[in-house]
């Protein structure tokens, strides 16, 4: 029977591999999933110890090429987060015959990584959310893809993506897969929580959540909530970290599961071929290409993911990893945990959200300021700025 400690992801393969079906993930007293094992149906099999990532080595051997990529599909760079890499990467899967997995919304803003099929849903894996995504319903499903010789991507977490690969074994190389360079992760508890306050506040339902939305701030960390009001007429408000508390924690590293601050896959030792992030400063690096509204840092951690890259419509440029992790921490070192960590966990499970936001004010009103600043300095001073700087 596997042992449920901090270092627990919730990636879900245990609950995917158990035969007597005996696992399911729950949520805990801090709002967080963890697997729960019914001990009595339980037949001490062992197989969600040797399917568990933490057991493994799912890293791989080659030294990460970095390159910085812009995707030359207009559509989907203004929908992307930074520079459409991702949906370059799935348009060519799907033109290939191929199946797609990710992360979307399903039933009211629920992170969860579902199956795609066709170009015409790929939006729905566009754009980040910034909540923890359950995968845990398709192991199985993406096994049996594979099994049907089908070219199959999948993109998450790199806990998610070593999870998979355990659970799949060294059995094809018609699986890709994509891991993020992640900064930690929130519970959709917690999501939940700032979701009803948000839609109380504002009086509507929220249609869609788009932390990262250029229609707002071009390529920047603020976004576009869609709401819809009781007479169904839409409503559009904008999002800036400094101003909603939800977004403030995770930007923050302040209330991530307990496993994010230890992760054995925060450095250069990727469990996907590739591995998609921002590849923030590209202006300072004198490509010949825009980078205006985007632009994606691609590393190449295999043969496979370096391949990929010759595949795909992108505009691309090699850069030294130095960098790629200038302005991309979790290439070197996990987030660190708060020393309020405690009492962040405590007031954000058990404060109703009028009191989390009106905590939020008081504490930050410093950060708050500086946020707001910053994003009404105009961006051409920005970029001088950063020019000057680097």
């Amino acid at each position: 029977m596997i042992e449920i400690e901090n270092k627990c992801t919730a990636c879900g393969a245990c609950v995917s591999v158990c035969p007597k079906q005996c696992i399911s993930l729950k949520i805990n007293d801090r709002g967080y999933l963890y697997p729960h094992v019914f001990s009595d149906i339980c037949i001490d099999c062992h197989a969600c110890e040797r399917i568990c990532h933490l057991n493994a080595n799912i890293i791989n051997a080659n030294e990460p090429i970095a390159f910085a990529v812009r995707c030359n599909n207009m559509a989907y760079l203004n929908k992307s987060t930074s520079g459409g890499a991702f949906s370059a990467i799935a348009e060519y899967i799907l033109n290939n015959n191929g199946i797609v997995y990710g992360c979307a919304y399903v039933n009211h803003l629920k992170a969860k990584h579902i199956r795609i099929d066709s170009l015409d849903k790929l939006y729905l894996l566009n754009g980040s959310k910034y909540v923890q995504s359950d995968c845990s319903s398709i192991f199985t499903q993406i096994k049996d893809d594979l099994n049907s010789n089908r070219l199959t991507l999948f993109s998450g977490t790199p806990c998610q993506v070593a999870a998979l690969k355990s659970f799949i074994g060294n059995r094809t190389n018609r699986l890709i897969t994509v891991d993020i360079v992640c900064h930690g992760v929130t519970s959709q508890h917690f999501f939940d929580k700032y979701i009803e306050w948000y839609e109380k506040k504002n009086n509507f339902s929220v249609v869609n959540y788009d932390f990262r939305s250029k229609e707002n701030a071009k390529w920047s960390l603020a976004g576009v909530c869609l709401g819809e009001s009781k007479n169904k007429k839409r409503i559009k408000k904008k999002i800036y970290y400094y101003n909603e508390f939800y977004y403030f924690y995770f930007l923050k590293g302040m209330a991530y599961r307990e496993s994010c601050y230890e992760c054995k896959y925060a450095n250069l030792k990727r469990p996907g071929d590739i591995t998609l992030g921002d590849m923030w400063g590209a202006e300072t690096l004198g490509l010949d290409y825009d980078t205006t509204n985007g632009c994606s840092l691609y590393l190449a951690n295999s043969e496979q993911g370096l391949k990929i890259l010759d595949c795909i419509d992108v505009n691309k440029h090699e850069i030294t990893i130095d960098q790629a992790i200038r302005l991309n921490t979790q290439l070197t070192a996990p987030s660190k945990r708060p020393l309020n960590y405690e009492d962040i966990i405590e007031l954000i499970t058990l404060s109703e959200a009028e009191e989390i936001d009106s905590v939020f004010r008081k504490t930050f009103k410093k950060e708050r300021f500086i946020g707001f600043v910053k994003y009404h300095i105009p961006g051409w001073v920005k970029t001088r700025l950063k020019r000057i700087i680097q």
